[in-house]
């Protein structure tokens, strides 16, 4: 016989499962209602989704313009960070193990809904240049705390003469006293 105190536990496991599994599908759902009419791949609904919403900001202008590759670049990472779940790529990897194969082109991580920062640049850039705008990847290596050798990789998007950094993966932009992102070097 049960006890009432185990059965709300059960029950809170439960609603807890149902949740994570709930979260696990947020992203993949939104990104198909988000889908524009016509798009066939993953790749081409995201390209379509950046192009639709920088052009929703800055009407009238085009990848030269650097208004549009700025507001294309935050749309970028915001869909990429938004379609492509470093958790659910973690939580496949330990519990599929001999299973897990790491998606490899963006179109792969895109339908899966997983990817982790390389993954993340990857789609990013593939995105940047399918709108034509110029950008660019940079690996970045360092120690952890043990001294064991670690790396990230981040990128970098290009106008007014200058380099701009974008973190993909945690969505993180640098801004500099002139209230433009920063470059990695800077």
């Amino acid at each position: 016989v049960w006890s009432a105190r185990w059965t709300r536990k059960a029950v809170l496991r439960v609603a807890l499962v149902v949740a994570f599994a709930a979260g696990f599908g947020l992203a993949i759902a939104w990104q198909k209602a988000a889908s524009p009419p016509g798009a066939q791949t993953y790749f081409e609904r995201a390209v379509a989704f950046v192009r639709d919403e920088t052009k929703g900001i800055v009407p009238n202008k085009g990848p030269e313009d650097p208004q549009f590759r700025y507001y294309a670049a935050l749309s970028a990472m915001n869909y990429v960070q938004a379609n492509l779940s470093s958790a659910r790529y973690s939580y496949f990897a330990r519990t599929r193990k001999d299973d897990f194969r790491k998606p490899g082109p963006t179109e792969a991580c895109l339908a899966e809904g997983i990817g982790i920062c390389g993954n993340h640049i990857r789609a990013f850039l593939d995105i940047m240049e399918a709108l034509a705008v110029p950008a660019r990847s940079v690996q970045l290596y360092f120690e952890d705390t043990r001294g064991k050798r670690q790396s990230h990789i981040v990128a970098e998007v290009e106008w007014g003469d200058r380099w701009h950094m974008f973190d993909v993966t945690w969505s993180f932009v640098a801004f500099g006293e002139d209230s433009q992102p920063l470059s990695y070097a800077e």
